[in-house]
């Protein structure tokens, strides 16, 4: 059974894969990778924190606004990333892709 954070991550993707905005390429690009590289049975909230700031940021940069339905996925997917707390690094880039 997938966890409530993958779940969440393979909802928004196939939302936005239904998009053909350029402006979703990165964005969509991330959440594959981010899918492919979580656990099935527990939640990384590292992973989950780094690719909710990304979203944010992607999505502030290029003006992209997510219907209601997005954003209560970009929601789940924040809540989990907030347990890591303040321990967490932010010495990476937000939008670079490659880091994901």
């Amino acid at each position: 059974m997938l966890n409530k954070g993958k779940m969440a991550v393979h909802d928004l993707y196939n939302s936005l894969a239904k998009s053909d905005d350029p402006r979703l390429e990165n964005t969509k690009e991330v959440l594959l990778r981010t899918y492919n590289k979580s656990d099935n049975d527990k939640m990384d909230p590292v992973l989950m924190h780094r690719l909710a700031y990304f979203i944010y940021a992607e999505g502030m940069a290029r003006r992209i606004h997510f219907d209601k339905k997005q954003e209560t996925y970009i929601q789940i997917i924040a809540d989990i990333g907030n347990r890591v707390g303040l321990h967490v690094q932010h010495s990476w880039d937000y939008r670079d892709v490659s880091q994901f």
